[in-house]
C-alpha cells in the first residue's frame, strides 16, 4: 500500500493533530483548507482512500472494517494523546469506528469527534442502496448528491477511471451494519446541511447517544457537500473546542 495518511500542513511541532477522513470519492486536498483556518501548532493529517489522489494505483476497500484497519497501519506512529478527528459523510463513520477500534484496543481516544454530514451510525439508511445499480443509474445518484464535479461526470474517459473505485467506497457505506456498543468517552460535534436531502437534522442530532460525555449539534446553509463551501465557519467551531483543551 502506498503511504495513506498525507500531511497538509507546514513541518513544525503540533499542539494538536487534526485527523480527516473524506467522504466517497474524496481526495486528502479536500481538506487543505484546514490549513490556513485553524491556529498556529495544529497539525492537519488527511487519509487519502486507496484508489483516490497518491493512492490511486492501490486497491480500493469495499468495507468499514477493512478501512479501519488501513487507517491504524499508517496512523499509530502518528497518532497521540492530542488528536481529534473530523470525518465528513462516509468519512464520519470512518472516524467514528476508529475511535471505537482505538478504545478496543485500549489506545487514546480522540480529544474530540466531529461528524459532518453524516447520520447517526444507528440510524438505517433511507435511500437504499445504490453501489450496484447499472452504470445510469449510479451516475445519477451521484448527480443528486452533488460533490463530484461535472466535468467528471461528463467525460466517459475520466468517469471509466473514477466509477470502480467510487463504487467500492458506496459499497463499504452500504454494507455498513451498525452494532451498538458504550457511548464513546470523548465530546463529539456533529454538522449538517440544512438544504440536504439525504441526512435530515435529526439525524445529525442523533450522534448525542454515542457519547457519555458533551455533545453539540449544528447546521449550515449548503446541501450534503456543504462543507466545500463552509470551512470557514466550520474551522471555526473546531477552533472554538480546541481553545478550550490543554494539551496533554
Amino acid at each position: 500500500m502506498t503511504q495513506s495518511w498525507i500531511r497538509l500542513s507546514k513541518q513544525g511541532e503540533d499542539a494538536f493533530r487534526l485527523f480527516c477522513f473524506p467522504y466517497s470519492g474524496g481526495m486528502a486536498q479536500v481538506f487543505r483548507p484546514f490549513t490556513r483556518l485553524l491556529p498556529q501548532g495544529v497539525g492537519v493529517y488527511a487519509f487519502e482512500l486507496p484508489g483516490r489522489g497518491r493512492c490511486f494505483t492501490d486497491t480500493p476497500l469495499t468495507s468499514i472494517s477493512a478501512m479501519v484497519k488501513e487507517v491504524l497501519n499508517g496512523m499509530i506512529p502518528l497518532h497521540g494523546h492530542n488528536s481529534i478527528f473530523f470525518g465528513h459523510s462516509l468519512g464520519g463513520i470512518l472516524a467514528f469506528e476508529l475511535a471505537r477500534e482505538l478504545r478496543r484496543q485500549s489506545l487514546p481516544m480522540p480529544r474530540h469527534l466531529f461528524v459532518s454530514g453524516m447520520r447517526a451510525p444507528h440510524i438505517s439508511r433511507r435511500e437504499g442502496k445504490i453501489y450496484n445499480l447499472p452504470d445510469d443509474a449510479f451516475i445519477g445518484k451521484l448527480m443528486e448528491m452533488g460533490g463530484t464535479p461535472g466535468e467528471i461526470l461528463e467525460n466517459k474517459e475520466m468517469l471509466a477511471l473514477v466509477l470502480p473505485s467510487l463504487r467500492k467506497d458506496f459499497e463499504a457505506y452500504d454494507t455498513y451494519i451498525h452494532t451498538p456498543e458504550l457511548p464513546l468517552p470523548c465530546p463529539i460535534t456533529a454538522f449538517g446541511g440544512t438544504l440536504d436531502t439525504f441526512v435530515t437534522a435529526d439525524d445529525i442530532k442523533q450522534w448525542s447517544i454515542h457519547t457519555k460525555l458533551i455533545f453539540a449539534s449544528q447546521m449550515f446553509d449548503g446541501d450534503h457537500f456543504f462543507i466545500n463551501e463552509r470551512f470557514t465557519e466550520i474551522a471555526a467551531t473546531v477552533s472554538k473546542a480546541l481553545a478550550l483543551m490543554q494539551p496533554r
